[in-house]
This record gives structure tokens, sequence and C-alpha cells, in this order.
């Protein structure tokens, strides 16, 4: 009766065993320099604008890592540039999808995904790119605005106390944070800052509820508040659309 080359394979002492474990670790590592090597030169590729070879090499990475997510993100932008939008949006949702909650590149990918949306006509998925772009960057940027510049985001908290409006937003934006030092940060004399990225977000968000058809008052109701917000942004544009 011959032997079982299965079990004539395991390891029979430590020894053996750390071989394994030193050949795994080995074969790990060359995988991780290939994979960043990979993504170097898709990198590179895209910098040169040669958005098709770059394609190619981040296709490279993900069979390398399917969970690189700078690949995903920057293929996507690749085929944005090749016109390929329905693929763009594919994989700036699956950058998305493998983002921790918190990350803070997390509005951009909504912000590209909402736009590739809108160049094929889905305007509600777009407007829920742009929504939840808002919610990350005002995530991002709450503790350079003022108390009265959020009220002005949100209306419907004006007869509430700051210390209510307070714990909504904690609770909404940054539930990880104990309350006093969220407050503390939040209450102090903020608001300071003119221009951001959050104004465009809304005017995108804006002028997609138009192009869906949508309650056009609801630009300025809702949308049009950033220029409450942001007076500065609101000259800038008047003056550059003049």
């Amino acid at each position: 009766m011959g032997s079982n080359p299965t079990l004539s394979a395991i390891p029979s002492n430590a020894e053996d065993v750390a071989d394994i474990q030193l050949l795994a670790d080995l074969d790990r590592r060359s995988v991780s320099f290939l994979v960043r090597d990979a993504i170097a030169r898709a990198s590179g590729y895209l910098n040169l604008k040669q958005y098709r070879q770059s394609v190619r090499d981040f296709d490279k990475v993900l069979e390398l890592n399917s969970e690189t997510t700078a690949a995903h993100s920057d293929r996507g932008l690749a085929k944005l540039e090749l016109g390929e939008y329905v693929a763009a949006i594919f994989d700036f949702q699956e950058a998305i999808r493998r983002k921790e909650p918190g990350d803070t590149f997390l509005s951009t990918l909504y912000e590209d995904s909402g736009d590739e949306h809108l160049k094929v006509g889905s305007f509600q998925d777009a407007i829920a790119d742009y929504s939840k772009a808002i919610e990350r960057r005002l995530a991002n940027d709450v503790f350079l605005f003022s108390v009265h510049q959020i009220r002005l985001l949100y209306p419907e908290y004006d007869r509430v106390s700051d210390e209510t409006l307070c714990r909504k937003l904690n609770v909404l934006l940054f539930p990880q944070m104990e309350y006093e030092v969220f407050a503390k940060q939040l209450m102090e004399k903020n608001g300071k800052w003119g221009v951001s990225l959050l104004n465009g977000l809304y005017e995108k968000r804006g002028d997609t509820y138009l192009k869906a058809a949508t309650v056009a008052s609801i630009t300025s109701s809702t949308d049009d508040r950033v220029w409450l917000l942001f007076p500065s942004a609101a000259a800038f544009t008047e003056a550059t659309s003049t």
C-alpha cells in the first residue's frame, strides 16, 4: 500500500514549519514589491497622459492584489480620460467600497463617481454621490466652520440650542469622538473658511437636480445656501462670469 503523498508533504518538525513560513513571507514580499513597482509605472503613465498603457498596468496591479484601493481609483481616472465612463464609475465605486468610513479621500471619490454618473445621464445616482461627497467633506472641514455657518446648512435646527446641534453633528460626523472634545473644537471662533470644495459640491448637486427635472426651487431653498456660507465665493463667481 503506497504512502499518502498529501500526508508525506506535511512538515514533521518545527524546523520544517519555520522554513515553510520563511518561504511564504518571501513570497508575500515579492508580490508586495511587484505591486509597488507596477503602481509606480502605472501612475507614471497616468501623469504622462498615456491613459491606455496606464490602464493596462493598473490591470496588472489588480491581478496581483485586487484590494489595492489606489489602483481602482487611479484606473478610474485613466478610464475617465478615455471616455469609458461606466467602467470609470465601477472603479470609483470599488475604491469607495475598500476605504475606511473616515478616510478623507472618500469625498473626492464620491465626487468623481458623481461626475461620471452625470455624464451617462444617471442623475439620481449622481445626486446620491454628491450628497455623500458633501457629507464627507463637511466631516473633513467641520471645525473650520462657525456654528452660524452650520445653521445655514441645516435650517431645520434653527430652533434648537447650540448644544443640541453640536450633539447631532457629533453623532453624524464623529461618533467615535467624545462630545466634550467635539463641542470644544466646534464652539471655538471659527468661520474664516471663505472658499472650500464644499460650495462646488453644492453647485454640482443643485445643477443635477435641475437636469433631473426635479423641483427647481430646491436650488434656492437648499443648495443656494452655500452663497450665504461663502460670500467671497459668490463674489468671485459673479466677477468671473461677467
